[in-house]
């Protein structure tokens, strides 16, 4: 129903005004609107209330659109009774910001949500989907990443590959997982329980003043030694034969030598000796020394000298 007028005539008393019932009907007709739309049709149940300049609405429905003043970082545009630097205004065209306490906490345009302060989480920060967000980015990366005791890293769709803290010890691989350096043929790995594999396929450089290798050692390549080979305990050199050779390759090999040193190395080289055994099997010489004149002292099994 359309607002209606009370007719008052055009000059008082020429009877061109509306009757004091035909009033009256309109002021009950537009009362009863007014009821209709704020309360129950007989009493008024929005909630309104004023004051010189607060206009008060308590649970209103707006369909309509609510248009506020841009409002400021200390004073924002919607607020709350009695903290007035704490709410939402806008800083700028097409930006929303929160501030509390009249520091500005949140920003939201055109790139994105911006946010001054820490975020605190209870559950997850998640992508829209899988695969679908980066933490951080290029050119905009974090500074330190804190984890609790015990806490996992997972990588792969299926999580197949894992890096777990172990409380005051250091981070767990898991399983075969390796780590790789530059392709998949350089890599640290632990193949079973109880082995620890460094693989390259080329060089492993160890560069220290002293490598402690504790343990038997399995050496299947070329094996070329610059410095001096000690020998601290002793020791069998044994297997299917061991060739000495001095040679440098050449087809002369001048100057080439062999110098077996039986000193205790001591200041006084008591007991000095070099002992060259061999098994009772050899029925020929065994031990044969010769000079540049072709001369040789050879050794048979069972003698007593040469």
């Amino acid at each position: 129903m359309a607002y209606q007028s009370i007719g008052l005539g055009t000059t008082e008393g020429d009877g061109t005004g509306d009757t004091l019932r035909l009033g009256g009907d309109k002021v009950n007709d537009n009362f009863v609107e007014i009821y209709t739309l704020l309360g129950t049709g007989s009493a008024l149940t929005s909630g309104i209330s004023a004051t010189s300049s607060v206009v008060t609405l308590a649970g209103p429905s707006i369909t309509g659109v609510a248009s506020f003043a841009d409002g400021s970082v200390s004073a924002p545009s919607i607020t709350n009774t009695g903290d007035t630097n704490t709410g939402i205004y806008f800083g700028a065209a097409d930006t929303v910001n929160v501030t509390t306490g009249g520091t500005k906490r949140i920003d939201i345009d055109s790139s994105g949500l911006s946010v001054t302060g820490t975020v605190v989480a209870t559950t997850a920060f998640v992508p829209d989907a899988q695969d679908g967000a980066a933490l951080g980015t290029s050119s905009l990366q974090f500074s330190d990443l804190f984890l609790a005791d015990s806490a996992a890293m997972f990588f792969g769709d299926d999580n197949e590959v894992a890096l777990t803290h172990v409380h005051n010890t250091g981070l767990l691989l898991n399983a075969a997982m390796v780590l790789q350096f530059r392709d998949a043929a350089i890599n640290i790995g632990s193949p079973a329980d109880g082995d620890l594999d460094i693989n390259a396929d080329d060089e492993i450089e160890l560069n220290s003043t002293l490598v402690d290798v504790n343990g038997a050692v399995d050496i299947s390549g070329a094996t070329h030694i610059d410095g001096v080979l000690t020998q601290g305990v002793e020791g069998d050199l044994h297997g299917g034969g061991v060739i000495m050779d001095a040679s440098d390759g050449s087809s002369t090999d001048a100057g080439d030598e062999i110098l077996l040193n039986g000193t205790d190395g001591s200041s006084t080289n008591e007991n000095e000796k070099l002992i060259l055994e061999y098994a009772t099997q050899f029925t020929t010489a065994v031990l044969q020394i010769k000079n540049s004149d072709g001369i040789v002292i050879s050794s048979l099994y069972g003698t007593s000298g040469f």
